[in-house]
């Protein structure tokens, strides 16, 4: 695979990925299925147990997509937890989802090594906030 095969796999890939993203954002959860509410519930678990399995380049990539996951997880667990899912137990349980995932998020920033990306942005003069972004993609993505 050439370089400009290989970028035109990746813009697929995105296409494909955001059409997926909007698919979901457009449901609501009485729209899901049982392999949708076991799917959702294996992403609770990883998150609970803060399994850095799961794509945090993805998740953090899109907060409002991060947030309705966590709705969704939330509502999956109590429905089959057997509990009436009020607003304050659904907004409690993706907190704390939010909280886990930060956890993730800071845990695999904190073991980067970005030594070689900032002599890169010394070299590229990028603002400061454009190399800090950069730097969070790059270890969140596992690429440094």
């Amino acid at each position: 695979m050439n370089e400009q095969e290989y970028f035109d796999y990746c813009s697929r890939e995105l296409t494909r990925y955001e059409a997926r993203r909007y698919q979901f954002m457009g449901m609501e959860w009485e729209d899901l299925n049982t392999a949708d509410h076991t799917k959702l519930l294996e992403i609770g678990n990883k998150v609970m147990n803060e399994d850095s399995s799961l794509d945090l380049y993805l998740l953090n990539r899109d907060t409002d997509t991060r947030f309705k996951v966590w709705n969704m997880v939330a509502r999956t667990a109590l429905h089959y937890d057997k509990k009436f899912p009020t607003e304050d137990k659904l907004k409690l349980f993706s907190n704390h989802l939010e909280r886990h995932f930060k956890n993730m998020v800071n845990r695999v920033l904190e073991r980067a090594d970005y030594n070689k990306l900032n002599q890169l942005f010394k070299e590229l003069d990028l603002p400061e906030d454009v190399a800090e972004q950069f730097k969070r993609n790059m270890a969140l993505a596992g690429l440094v």
